[in-house]
């Protein structure tokens, strides 16, 4: 059995990571391209549920522009294939909000009639 003690410690050290990648987030973006005008409207520490792939969980940051929706992966297990997912807004479809496990709330979205899902924590 997992000590209680371990747990939380594993997510304090991921949500650190998480909170040190959103001062690097805009150079992160300007890397994967894009416009020169695009603003950061919005980040969030958050997680990807990978329909496709199960075991592709990463932790990591979600960020809003003013032209796509970007997660960049921080936290990375030995399963996780994803390093970043970039949508440009106009890609995105049939987008609705909810919660996963009842719990945690979440996005779910099409972009090229693929599904994909992320959940954010509170703050």
């Amino acid at each position: 059995m997992t000590n209680p003690v371990d747990v939380v410690f594993k997510l304090g050290e991921i949500v650190l990571k998480v909170m040190l990648a959103k001062s690097e987030a805009v150079t992160k973006i300007g890397e994967l391209g894009g416009p020169d005008e695009e603003i950061v409207t919005l980040q969030k520490v958050s997680k990807y549920w990978s329909v496709q792939n199960w075991l592709d969980r990463p932790d990591g940051l979600a960020i809003v522009t003013s032209h796509r929706f970007v997660f960049l992966s921080v936290a990375t297990t030995i399963t996780t294939t994803t390093d970043f997912l970039s949508f440009p807004v106009e890609i995105i479809c049939n987008l609705r909000t909810g919660r996963k496990m009842l719990i945690s709330p979440s996005i779910r979205f099409e972009a090229n009639n693929l599904p994909f899902a992320f959940t954010f924590l509170r703050r």
